[in-house]
Protein backbone atom coordinates (compact mmCIF):
# COMPACT_ATOMS: atom_id res chain seq x y z
CA UNK A 1 0.00 0.00 0.00
CA UNK A 2 1.37 3.43 -0.91
CA UNK A 3 0.34 7.02 -0.40
CA UNK A 4 -1.29 8.51 -3.48
CA UNK A 5 -0.75 11.98 -4.91
CA UNK A 6 -4.02 13.12 -3.43
CA UNK A 7 -3.22 11.79 0.02
CA UNK A 8 -5.42 8.72 -0.40
CA UNK A 9 -3.98 5.31 0.28
CA UNK A 10 -3.82 2.97 -2.66
CA UNK A 11 -3.39 -0.77 -3.23
CA UNK A 12 -2.25 -2.37 -6.45
CA UNK A 13 -4.95 -4.99 -6.44
CA UNK A 14 -8.73 -4.83 -6.66
CA UNK A 15 -11.60 -4.76 -4.24
CA UNK A 16 -14.15 -7.13 -5.63
CA UNK A 17 -17.65 -8.51 -5.64
CA UNK A 18 -20.21 -9.57 -3.15
CA UNK A 19 -22.98 -11.15 -5.21
CA UNK A 20 -24.29 -10.69 -8.68
CA UNK A 21 -25.50 -7.98 -11.00
CA UNK A 22 -29.08 -6.92 -10.74
CA UNK A 23 -30.37 -8.55 -13.93
CA UNK A 24 -31.18 -5.12 -15.32
CA UNK A 25 -32.20 -5.16 -18.99
CA UNK A 26 -29.79 -3.69 -21.49
CA UNK A 27 -29.90 -2.65 -25.15
CA UNK A 28 -30.90 -4.71 -28.11
CA UNK A 29 -29.16 -7.87 -29.17
CA UNK A 30 -26.20 -7.29 -31.44
CA UNK A 31 -25.94 -9.24 -34.67
CA UNK A 32 -24.27 -12.59 -34.27
CA UNK A 33 -21.19 -13.00 -36.25
CA UNK A 34 -18.49 -15.57 -35.75
CA UNK A 35 -14.97 -14.18 -35.80
CA UNK A 36 -11.81 -16.18 -36.44
CA UNK A 37 -9.01 -15.26 -38.81
CA UNK A 38 -8.51 -13.39 -42.14
CA UNK A 39 -6.10 -12.33 -44.93
CA UNK A 40 -4.54 -9.95 -47.63
CA UNK A 41 -6.00 -7.84 -50.41
CA UNK A 42 -3.62 -8.53 -53.29
CA UNK A 43 -3.90 -12.25 -52.73
CA UNK A 44 -7.63 -12.20 -52.38
CA UNK A 45 -8.56 -10.32 -55.52
CA UNK A 46 -10.21 -13.41 -56.97
CA UNK A 47 -12.41 -13.72 -53.88
CA UNK A 48 -12.85 -10.03 -53.24
CA UNK A 49 -15.99 -9.56 -55.28
CA UNK A 50 -17.63 -12.36 -53.32
CA UNK A 51 -16.57 -10.85 -50.01
CA UNK A 52 -17.63 -7.32 -50.95
CA UNK A 53 -21.07 -8.52 -51.98
CA UNK A 54 -21.61 -10.47 -48.78
CA UNK A 55 -20.39 -7.55 -46.65
CA UNK A 56 -22.17 -4.67 -48.35
CA UNK A 57 -25.52 -5.42 -46.80
CA UNK A 58 -24.04 -5.62 -43.33
CA UNK A 59 -21.64 -2.67 -43.41
CA UNK A 60 -24.14 -0.18 -42.01
CA UNK A 61 -25.01 -2.54 -39.16
CA UNK A 62 -21.30 -3.14 -38.56
CA UNK A 63 -20.63 0.57 -38.25
CA UNK A 64 -23.60 0.99 -35.93
CA UNK A 65 -22.34 -1.84 -33.74
CA UNK A 66 -18.89 -0.28 -33.53
CA UNK A 67 -20.43 3.09 -32.68
CA UNK A 68 -22.31 1.46 -29.79
CA UNK A 69 -19.04 -0.01 -28.51
CA UNK A 70 -17.23 3.31 -28.88
CA UNK A 71 -20.01 5.33 -27.24
CA UNK A 72 -20.75 2.70 -24.62
CA UNK A 73 -18.68 0.04 -22.96
CA UNK A 74 -15.18 0.78 -24.26
CA UNK A 75 -15.56 4.56 -23.98
CA UNK A 76 -16.86 4.18 -20.43
CA UNK A 77 -13.89 1.97 -19.49
CA UNK A 78 -11.46 4.43 -21.04
CA UNK A 79 -12.93 7.44 -19.23
CA UNK A 80 -12.87 5.61 -15.92
CA UNK A 81 -9.24 4.52 -16.39
CA UNK A 82 -8.20 8.06 -17.23
CA UNK A 83 -10.01 9.42 -14.18
CA UNK A 84 -8.43 6.76 -11.97
CA UNK A 85 -4.98 8.05 -12.94
CA UNK A 86 -5.91 11.49 -11.56
CA UNK A 87 -7.20 10.04 -8.30
CA UNK A 88 -4.51 7.49 -7.50
CA UNK A 89 -0.81 7.16 -8.17
CA UNK A 90 -0.58 3.34 -8.09
CA UNK A 91 -1.22 0.67 -10.69
CA UNK A 92 -4.67 -0.93 -10.70
CA UNK A 93 -5.65 -4.32 -12.12
CA UNK A 94 -9.36 -3.54 -12.39
CA UNK A 95 -9.14 0.08 -13.58
CA UNK A 96 -6.10 -0.26 -15.85
CA UNK A 97 -4.92 -3.75 -16.84
CA UNK A 98 -8.32 -5.21 -17.70
CA UNK A 99 -9.60 -2.11 -19.57
CA UNK A 100 -6.30 -1.94 -21.50
CA UNK A 101 -6.66 -5.60 -22.42
CA UNK A 102 -10.21 -4.99 -23.68
CA UNK A 103 -9.12 -1.98 -25.74
CA UNK A 104 -6.12 -3.75 -27.28
CA UNK A 105 -8.29 -6.73 -28.20
CA UNK A 106 -10.93 -4.44 -29.71
CA UNK A 107 -8.34 -2.92 -32.02
CA UNK A 108 -8.67 0.35 -33.96
CA UNK A 109 -10.31 2.77 -33.62
CA UNK A 110 -10.90 1.95 -29.94
CA UNK A 111 -7.32 0.97 -29.07
CA UNK A 112 -6.07 4.55 -29.40
CA UNK A 113 -2.30 4.53 -29.03
CA UNK A 114 -2.17 7.65 -26.89
CA UNK A 115 -4.58 6.23 -24.33
CA UNK A 116 -2.77 2.89 -24.11
CA UNK A 117 0.59 4.61 -23.83
CA UNK A 118 -0.43 7.09 -21.14
CA UNK A 119 -1.91 4.33 -18.97
CA UNK A 120 1.16 2.14 -19.42
CA UNK A 121 3.48 5.04 -18.56
CA UNK A 122 1.45 5.61 -15.40
CA UNK A 123 2.03 1.96 -14.50
CA UNK A 124 5.74 2.09 -15.35
CA UNK A 125 6.34 5.18 -13.22
CA UNK A 126 4.75 3.56 -10.18
CA UNK A 127 6.96 0.48 -10.40
CA UNK A 128 10.07 2.52 -11.26
CA UNK A 129 10.04 4.01 -7.76
CA UNK A 130 10.33 0.49 -6.34
CA UNK A 131 12.85 -0.91 -8.78
CA UNK A 132 15.48 -2.23 -6.37
CA UNK A 133 13.04 -4.13 -4.16
CA UNK A 134 10.97 -5.40 -7.12
CA UNK A 135 14.03 -6.94 -8.76
CA UNK A 136 14.76 -8.82 -5.52
CA UNK A 137 11.25 -10.30 -5.42
CA UNK A 138 9.69 -7.79 -3.02
CA UNK A 139 7.68 -4.59 -3.04
CA UNK A 140 4.78 -5.62 -5.30
CA UNK A 141 1.44 -5.39 -3.46
CA UNK A 142 -0.59 -8.37 -4.59
CA UNK A 143 2.53 -10.28 -5.60
CA UNK A 144 2.82 -12.20 -8.90
CA UNK A 145 -0.84 -11.52 -9.65
CA UNK A 146 -0.19 -7.77 -9.73
CA UNK A 147 3.10 -8.19 -11.60
CA UNK A 148 1.41 -10.28 -14.29
CA UNK A 149 -1.43 -7.81 -14.77
CA UNK A 150 1.05 -4.91 -14.89
CA UNK A 151 3.03 -6.59 -17.69
CA UNK A 152 -0.25 -7.23 -19.50
CA UNK A 153 -0.93 -3.48 -19.50
CA UNK A 154 2.61 -2.58 -20.54
CA UNK A 155 2.67 -5.02 -23.45
CA UNK A 156 -0.75 -3.87 -24.67
CA UNK A 157 0.86 -0.45 -25.17
CA UNK A 158 4.03 -1.80 -26.80
CA UNK A 159 6.16 -1.22 -23.71
CA UNK A 160 7.51 -4.75 -23.21
CA UNK A 161 11.05 -3.35 -23.31
CA UNK A 162 10.41 -0.70 -20.66
CA UNK A 163 12.66 -0.99 -17.58
CA UNK A 164 9.55 -1.55 -15.46
CA UNK A 165 8.73 -4.65 -17.51
CA UNK A 166 12.30 -5.89 -17.06
CA UNK A 167 11.99 -5.40 -13.30
CA UNK A 168 8.68 -7.23 -13.17
CA UNK A 169 10.15 -10.14 -15.14
CA UNK A 170 12.96 -10.33 -12.58
CA UNK A 171 10.32 -10.30 -9.85
CA UNK A 172 8.46 -13.21 -11.44
CA UNK A 173 11.65 -15.19 -11.91
CA UNK A 174 12.37 -14.71 -8.19
CA UNK A 175 8.92 -15.70 -6.92
CA UNK A 176 7.98 -18.95 -8.66
CA UNK A 177 7.30 -21.83 -6.26
CA UNK A 178 9.12 -25.14 -6.59
CA UNK A 179 5.96 -26.92 -7.75
CA UNK A 180 5.66 -24.54 -10.72
CA UNK A 181 2.95 -22.13 -9.56
CA UNK A 182 3.04 -18.50 -8.56
CA UNK A 183 1.07 -18.02 -5.34
CA UNK A 184 -1.61 -15.42 -4.73
CA UNK A 185 -0.62 -13.14 -1.85
CA UNK A 186 -3.91 -11.53 -0.86
CA UNK A 187 -7.50 -12.73 -0.92
CA UNK A 188 -10.13 -10.39 -2.30
CA UNK A 189 -12.41 -12.50 -4.45
CA UNK A 190 -12.95 -12.96 -7.27
CA UNK A 191 -10.09 -11.05 -8.96
CA UNK A 192 -7.42 -11.58 -6.35
CA UNK A 193 -8.09 -14.99 -4.85
CA UNK A 194 -6.61 -17.72 -7.04
CA UNK A 195 -3.23 -19.36 -7.61
CA UNK A 196 -4.52 -20.16 -11.09
CA UNK A 197 -4.82 -16.43 -11.81
CA UNK A 198 -1.36 -15.51 -10.52
CA UNK A 199 0.25 -18.48 -12.29
CA UNK A 200 -1.42 -17.85 -15.63
CA UNK A 201 -0.65 -14.12 -15.58
CA UNK A 202 2.98 -14.82 -14.63
CA UNK A 203 3.33 -17.16 -17.62
CA UNK A 204 1.82 -14.57 -19.94
CA UNK A 205 4.13 -11.90 -18.55
CA UNK A 206 7.24 -14.01 -19.08
CA UNK A 207 6.16 -14.95 -22.60
CA UNK A 208 5.79 -11.30 -23.58
CA UNK A 209 8.46 -9.42 -21.64
CA UNK A 210 11.34 -11.75 -20.75
CA UNK A 211 14.58 -11.12 -22.69
CA UNK A 212 15.64 -13.56 -25.37
CA UNK A 213 18.77 -14.30 -23.33
CA UNK A 214 16.50 -15.87 -20.69
CA UNK A 215 14.63 -18.07 -23.18
CA UNK A 216 15.89 -21.42 -21.91
CA UNK A 217 15.17 -20.54 -18.28
CA UNK A 218 11.74 -19.15 -19.11
CA UNK A 219 10.79 -22.19 -21.18
CA UNK A 220 11.72 -24.49 -18.29
CA UNK A 221 9.70 -22.42 -15.82
CA UNK A 222 6.68 -22.33 -18.12
CA UNK A 223 6.88 -26.11 -18.53
CA UNK A 224 6.73 -26.46 -14.73
CA UNK A 225 3.79 -24.06 -14.55
CA UNK A 226 2.02 -26.05 -17.27
CA UNK A 227 2.39 -29.28 -15.31
CA UNK A 228 1.03 -27.60 -12.18
CA UNK A 229 -1.99 -26.14 -14.02
CA UNK A 230 -2.77 -29.45 -15.69
CA UNK A 231 -2.65 -31.38 -12.40
CA UNK A 232 -4.85 -29.08 -10.31
CA UNK A 233 -8.61 -29.10 -9.82
CA UNK A 234 -10.34 -25.75 -10.23
CA UNK A 235 -13.11 -24.86 -7.77
CA UNK A 236 -14.37 -21.40 -8.78
CA UNK A 237 -15.16 -19.55 -11.97
CA UNK A 238 -11.92 -17.58 -11.62
CA UNK A 239 -9.96 -20.83 -11.17
CA UNK A 240 -11.50 -22.45 -14.22
CA UNK A 241 -11.08 -19.45 -16.52
CA UNK A 242 -7.44 -18.86 -15.64
CA UNK A 243 -6.62 -22.55 -15.67
CA UNK A 244 -7.70 -22.62 -19.31
CA UNK A 245 -5.95 -19.35 -20.20
CA UNK A 246 -2.81 -20.42 -18.37
CA UNK A 247 -2.65 -23.74 -20.21
CA UNK A 248 -3.14 -21.93 -23.52
CA UNK A 249 -0.36 -19.43 -22.71
CA UNK A 250 1.86 -22.37 -21.70
CA UNK A 251 1.07 -23.94 -25.09
CA UNK A 252 -0.09 -27.11 -23.34
CA UNK A 253 -1.24 -30.12 -25.31
CA UNK A 254 -4.74 -30.32 -26.74
CA UNK A 255 -5.99 -32.89 -24.24
CA UNK A 256 -5.29 -30.60 -21.28
CA UNK A 257 -6.86 -27.64 -23.05
CA UNK A 258 -9.92 -29.73 -23.91
CA UNK A 259 -10.29 -30.80 -20.29
CA UNK A 260 -10.05 -27.21 -19.03
CA UNK A 261 -12.55 -25.92 -21.61
CA UNK A 262 -14.99 -28.72 -20.83
CA UNK A 263 -14.83 -27.81 -17.13
CA UNK A 264 -15.96 -24.28 -17.95
CA UNK A 265 -18.74 -25.40 -20.28
CA UNK A 266 -20.09 -27.93 -17.79
CA UNK A 267 -20.59 -25.13 -15.26
CA UNK A 268 -22.82 -23.00 -17.48
CA UNK A 269 -26.14 -22.30 -15.80
CA UNK A 270 -29.57 -22.99 -17.24
CA UNK A 271 -30.03 -19.24 -17.81
CA UNK A 272 -26.96 -19.20 -20.10
CA UNK A 273 -24.66 -17.43 -17.65
CA UNK A 274 -21.92 -18.48 -15.26
CA UNK A 275 -21.46 -17.84 -11.54
CA UNK A 276 -18.35 -17.01 -9.54
CA UNK A 277 -19.01 -19.82 -7.05
CA UNK A 278 -21.65 -22.50 -6.73
CA UNK A 279 -23.95 -20.77 -4.23
CA UNK A 280 -24.22 -17.51 -6.22
CA UNK A 281 -26.37 -16.81 -9.27
CA UNK A 282 -24.98 -15.98 -12.71
CA UNK A 283 -23.24 -12.61 -13.00
CA UNK A 284 -21.50 -10.56 -15.68
CA UNK A 285 -18.01 -10.98 -14.22
CA UNK A 286 -18.12 -14.79 -14.25
CA UNK A 287 -20.01 -14.98 -17.55
CA UNK A 288 -17.76 -12.56 -19.42
CA UNK A 289 -14.66 -14.22 -18.01
CA UNK A 290 -15.80 -17.74 -18.93
CA UNK A 291 -16.63 -16.75 -22.51
CA UNK A 292 -13.45 -14.71 -22.95
CA UNK A 293 -11.33 -17.63 -21.70
CA UNK A 294 -13.04 -20.04 -24.11
CA UNK A 295 -12.49 -17.70 -27.06
CA UNK A 296 -9.05 -16.27 -26.27
CA UNK A 297 -7.66 -19.75 -25.58
CA UNK A 298 -8.75 -20.83 -29.06
CA UNK A 299 -10.77 -23.72 -27.65
CA UNK A 300 -14.35 -22.72 -28.44
CA UNK A 301 -15.66 -20.74 -31.36
CA UNK A 302 -18.28 -18.03 -30.79
CA UNK A 303 -20.45 -20.18 -33.07
CA UNK A 304 -20.72 -22.82 -30.34
CA UNK A 305 -24.29 -22.95 -28.92
CA UNK A 306 -23.03 -22.54 -25.36
CA UNK A 307 -21.10 -19.43 -26.36
CA UNK A 308 -24.15 -17.97 -28.08
CA UNK A 309 -26.29 -18.61 -25.00
CA UNK A 310 -23.70 -16.86 -22.85
CA UNK A 311 -23.60 -13.89 -25.23
CA UNK A 312 -27.37 -13.62 -25.11
CA UNK A 313 -27.19 -13.55 -21.31
CA UNK A 314 -24.68 -10.68 -21.43
CA UNK A 315 -26.62 -8.77 -24.06
CA UNK A 316 -29.80 -8.91 -22.00
CA UNK A 317 -28.02 -7.46 -18.99
CA UNK A 318 -25.92 -4.75 -20.61
CA UNK A 319 -27.11 -1.40 -19.28
CA UNK A 320 -27.88 1.60 -21.45
CA UNK A 321 -24.67 3.34 -20.31
CA UNK A 322 -22.56 0.41 -21.61
CA UNK A 323 -21.77 -1.09 -18.21
CA UNK A 324 -22.58 -4.31 -16.42
CA UNK A 325 -23.34 -4.04 -12.71
CA UNK A 326 -21.90 -6.63 -10.36
CA UNK A 327 -22.24 -6.34 -6.59
CA UNK A 328 -18.97 -6.62 -4.65
CA UNK A 329 -18.49 -9.57 -2.32
CA UNK A 330 -15.09 -8.43 -1.03
CA UNK A 331 -14.57 -6.32 2.06
CA UNK A 332 -13.71 -2.71 1.08
CA UNK A 333 -9.96 -2.12 1.10
CA UNK A 334 -9.29 1.13 -0.70
CA UNK A 335 -10.72 4.46 0.35
CA UNK A 336 -13.78 5.10 -1.77
CA UNK A 337 -13.53 7.54 -4.67
CA UNK A 338 -15.49 8.21 -7.86
CA UNK A 339 -13.77 7.18 -11.08
CA UNK A 340 -16.67 8.15 -13.30
CA UNK A 341 -17.79 4.54 -13.59
CA UNK A 342 -21.35 3.88 -12.38
CA UNK A 343 -22.49 1.64 -9.52
CA UNK A 344 -20.91 3.47 -6.58
CA UNK A 345 -19.11 1.18 -4.16
CA UNK A 346 -19.47 -1.66 -6.69
CA UNK A 347 -17.54 0.24 -9.35
CA UNK A 348 -14.26 -1.72 -9.03
CA UNK A 349 -15.76 -5.13 -9.68
CA UNK A 350 -18.16 -3.66 -12.24
CA UNK A 351 -15.22 -2.19 -14.20
CA UNK A 352 -13.62 -5.65 -14.21
CA UNK A 353 -16.90 -7.31 -15.17
CA UNK A 354 -17.46 -4.85 -18.02
CA UNK A 355 -13.92 -5.46 -19.29
CA UNK A 356 -14.49 -9.23 -19.35
CA UNK A 357 -17.90 -8.80 -20.98
CA UNK A 358 -16.40 -6.63 -23.72
CA UNK A 359 -13.67 -9.23 -24.35
CA UNK A 360 -16.35 -11.91 -24.61
CA UNK A 361 -18.50 -9.93 -27.04
CA UNK A 362 -15.72 -8.77 -29.39
CA UNK A 363 -15.89 -11.78 -31.74
CA UNK A 364 -19.63 -11.18 -32.15
CA UNK A 365 -19.11 -7.83 -33.91
CA UNK A 366 -19.70 -7.68 -37.67
CA UNK A 367 -16.52 -6.70 -39.54
CA UNK A 368 -16.25 -3.06 -40.60
CA UNK A 369 -14.97 -2.20 -44.09
CA UNK A 370 -11.60 -1.08 -42.68
CA UNK A 371 -11.26 -4.32 -40.70
CA UNK A 372 -12.13 -6.29 -43.81
CA UNK A 373 -9.51 -4.46 -45.86
CA UNK A 374 -6.78 -4.99 -43.28
CA UNK A 375 -7.60 -8.67 -42.91
CA UNK A 376 -7.57 -9.25 -46.65
CA UNK A 377 -3.91 -8.28 -46.74
CA UNK A 378 -2.89 -11.30 -44.71
CA UNK A 379 -2.92 -14.04 -47.39
CA UNK A 380 -1.09 -11.65 -49.71
CA UNK A 381 1.61 -11.06 -47.10
CA UNK A 382 1.98 -14.79 -46.50
CA UNK A 383 2.42 -15.59 -50.19
CA UNK A 384 4.84 -12.66 -50.54
CA UNK A 385 6.89 -14.08 -47.71
CA UNK A 386 6.90 -17.55 -49.28
CA UNK A 387 7.90 -16.12 -52.66
CA UNK A 388 10.94 -14.49 -51.07
CA UNK A 389 12.07 -17.91 -49.85
CA UNK A 390 13.46 -18.73 -53.31
CA UNK A 391 16.03 -15.94 -52.95
CA UNK A 392 16.76 -16.99 -49.37
CA UNK A 393 17.32 -20.53 -50.61
CA UNK A 394 19.65 -19.23 -53.36
CA UNK A 395 21.83 -17.45 -50.80
CA UNK A 396 21.94 -20.49 -48.49
CA UNK A 397 22.75 -22.77 -51.42
CA UNK A 398 25.64 -20.62 -52.59
CA UNK A 399 26.99 -20.16 -49.04
CA UNK A 400 26.42 -23.80 -48.07
CA UNK A 401 24.20 -22.88 -45.13
CA UNK A 402 21.52 -25.18 -43.68
CA UNK A 403 17.89 -24.43 -44.38
CA UNK A 404 16.92 -24.40 -40.72
CA UNK A 405 18.17 -21.57 -38.48
CA UNK A 406 16.91 -22.38 -34.95
CA UNK A 407 18.56 -19.36 -33.32
CA UNK A 408 16.90 -16.87 -35.68
CA UNK A 409 13.58 -18.69 -35.48
CA UNK A 410 13.59 -18.46 -31.69
CA UNK A 411 14.36 -14.73 -31.88
CA UNK A 412 11.50 -14.22 -34.34
CA UNK A 413 9.07 -16.04 -32.07
CA UNK A 414 10.19 -13.93 -29.13
CA UNK A 415 9.79 -10.58 -30.91
CA UNK A 416 6.65 -11.41 -32.89
CA UNK A 417 4.77 -12.25 -29.69
CA UNK A 418 5.47 -8.76 -28.39
CA UNK A 419 4.41 -7.09 -31.63
CA UNK A 420 1.24 -9.16 -31.71
CA UNK A 421 0.32 -8.27 -28.13
CA UNK A 422 -0.10 -4.64 -29.18
CA UNK A 423 -2.75 -5.80 -31.65
CA UNK A 424 -4.60 -7.77 -29.00
CA UNK A 425 -3.32 -11.19 -30.09
CA UNK A 426 -2.66 -13.68 -27.32
CA UNK A 427 0.93 -15.00 -27.15
CA UNK A 428 0.07 -18.64 -27.86
CA UNK A 429 -1.88 -17.61 -30.96
CA UNK A 430 0.97 -15.42 -32.23
CA UNK A 431 3.60 -18.10 -31.69
CA UNK A 432 1.51 -20.86 -33.27
CA UNK A 433 0.82 -18.69 -36.32
CA UNK A 434 4.48 -17.77 -36.83
CA UNK A 435 5.61 -21.36 -36.36
CA UNK A 436 3.33 -22.25 -39.27
CA UNK A 437 4.94 -19.57 -41.45
CA UNK A 438 8.46 -20.71 -40.56
CA UNK A 439 7.57 -24.32 -41.34
CA UNK A 440 6.12 -23.26 -44.70
CA UNK A 441 9.28 -21.25 -45.45
CA UNK A 442 11.45 -24.29 -44.79
CA UNK A 443 9.29 -26.37 -47.14
CA UNK A 444 9.75 -23.84 -49.96
CA UNK A 445 13.52 -23.71 -49.45
CA UNK A 446 13.70 -27.50 -49.29
CA UNK A 447 11.82 -27.77 -52.58
CA UNK A 448 14.35 -25.48 -54.29
CA UNK A 449 17.30 -27.36 -52.79
CA UNK A 450 15.90 -30.65 -54.09
CA UNK A 451 15.39 -29.17 -57.58
CA UNK A 452 18.95 -27.85 -57.74
CA UNK A 453 20.38 -31.11 -56.45
CA UNK A 454 18.59 -33.09 -59.17
CA UNK A 455 19.34 -30.51 -61.89
CA UNK A 456 22.66 -28.81 -61.05
CA UNK A 457 22.54 -26.78 -64.25
CA UNK A 458 19.57 -24.90 -62.80
CA UNK A 459 21.36 -24.10 -59.54
CA UNK A 460 21.81 -20.39 -58.78
CA UNK A 461 25.01 -18.52 -59.61
CA UNK A 462 24.12 -15.31 -57.78
CA UNK A 463 21.82 -14.32 -54.91
CA UNK A 464 20.83 -11.14 -53.05
CA UNK A 465 22.67 -10.64 -49.77
CA UNK A 466 20.74 -12.30 -46.95
CA UNK A 467 21.57 -9.81 -44.20
CA UNK A 468 21.50 -6.54 -46.13
CA UNK A 469 18.72 -7.17 -48.65
CA UNK A 470 16.53 -10.16 -47.84
CA UNK A 471 16.27 -10.03 -44.03
CA UNK A 472 15.06 -6.40 -43.96
CA UNK A 473 12.32 -7.25 -46.46
CA UNK A 474 11.32 -10.32 -44.47
CA UNK A 475 11.33 -8.40 -41.20
CA UNK A 476 9.09 -5.73 -42.67
CA UNK A 477 6.62 -8.36 -43.86
CA UNK A 478 6.66 -10.07 -40.47
CA UNK A 479 6.02 -6.79 -38.67
CA UNK A 480 2.92 -6.22 -40.84
CA UNK A 481 1.55 -9.66 -40.06
CA UNK A 482 0.41 -8.90 -36.50
CA UNK A 483 -2.08 -6.15 -37.40
CA UNK A 484 -3.47 -8.23 -40.24
CA UNK A 485 -3.70 -11.36 -38.08
CA UNK A 486 -5.62 -9.42 -35.43
CA UNK A 487 -8.08 -8.26 -38.08
CA UNK A 488 -8.33 -11.78 -39.50
CA UNK A 489 -9.21 -13.21 -36.11
CA UNK A 490 -12.14 -10.78 -35.86
CA UNK A 491 -13.69 -11.79 -39.18
CA UNK A 492 -16.78 -13.88 -39.65
CA UNK A 493 -16.42 -17.36 -41.11
CA UNK A 494 -17.90 -16.67 -44.60
CA UNK A 495 -15.45 -13.81 -45.14
CA UNK A 496 -12.57 -16.03 -44.07
CA UNK A 497 -13.60 -18.78 -46.47
CA UNK A 498 -13.85 -16.31 -49.34
CA UNK A 499 -10.42 -14.83 -48.60
CA UNK A 500 -8.80 -18.25 -48.30
CA UNK A 501 -10.26 -19.31 -51.65
CA UNK A 502 -8.83 -16.20 -53.27
CA UNK A 503 -5.46 -16.75 -51.62
CA UNK A 504 -5.22 -20.33 -52.87
CA UNK A 505 -6.04 -19.32 -56.44
CA UNK A 506 -3.50 -16.50 -56.40
CA UNK A 507 -0.78 -18.66 -54.87
CA UNK A 508 -1.29 -21.37 -57.48
CA UNK A 509 -0.24 -18.85 -60.13
CA UNK A 510 3.00 -18.27 -58.22
CA UNK A 511 3.92 -21.98 -58.41
CA UNK A 512 4.45 -22.31 -54.68
CA UNK A 513 4.71 -25.89 -53.41
CA UNK A 514 1.15 -26.95 -52.44
CA UNK A 515 2.30 -28.39 -49.10
CA UNK A 516 4.05 -25.13 -48.21
CA UNK A 517 1.00 -23.09 -49.09
CA UNK A 518 -1.27 -25.39 -47.08
CA UNK A 519 1.09 -25.12 -44.10
CA UNK A 520 1.13 -21.31 -44.29
CA UNK A 521 -2.65 -21.01 -44.54
CA UNK A 522 -3.49 -23.69 -41.96
CA UNK A 523 -3.36 -21.27 -38.98
CA UNK A 524 -5.99 -19.16 -40.75
CA UNK A 525 -8.58 -21.92 -41.06
CA UNK A 526 -11.92 -20.83 -39.55
CA UNK A 527 -12.30 -22.20 -36.07
CA UNK A 528 -14.72 -25.11 -35.77
CA UNK A 529 -17.65 -24.63 -33.41
CA UNK A 530 -16.00 -26.91 -30.88
CA UNK A 531 -12.45 -25.61 -31.40
CA UNK A 532 -9.79 -27.69 -29.68
CA UNK A 533 -12.22 -29.45 -27.40
CA UNK A 534 -12.86 -33.09 -28.11
CA UNK A 535 -14.98 -34.04 -25.09
CA UNK A 536 -17.37 -31.15 -24.60
CA UNK A 537 -20.46 -31.71 -22.45
CA UNK A 538 -23.79 -31.69 -24.27
CA UNK A 539 -25.32 -28.24 -24.68
CA UNK A 540 -28.44 -27.48 -22.67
Amino acid sequence: MTAGRTGRRCAAGPSEERRQDGLLPAGELSRRRHACFRLPVAVVRLGLALVAASMAAGSAAAQATDERYAAGSLALLRASAETYATQRDCFSCHHQALPLWAHAAAGPPHAEAGFLRSQAEFTASWFAARRASVRRGHGVPGGPYTAGYAILGLTAAGMADNPAADDLVAYLLATQEQDGRWSIRTHRPPLEDSDFTSTALAVRGLRLAAPLSAAADVDERIARASRWLAAQTAHSGEDRAYRLLGLAWCEADTAHLADAAAAILSNQRDDGGWAQIDDLPSDAYATGQALAALWLSGCVSPAHPAYQRGLAWLQRRRLADGSWHVVSRSRPFQEYFESGFPHGSDQFISVAATSWAVLAMLPDRPPTPSLLETAQRLPHLLTQRLTLMREVAQWKWLHRRPISDPEREQALLWTFGRQAAQSGIEPHRARSFLRGQMAAARLVQQAWFERWESAPEQAPRHAPDLERELRPRLDQLTAELSACLAAWDRLDVPSQHAALAGASAHAAALELPPQALATALAPLAPRAASGCTTKLPPTR
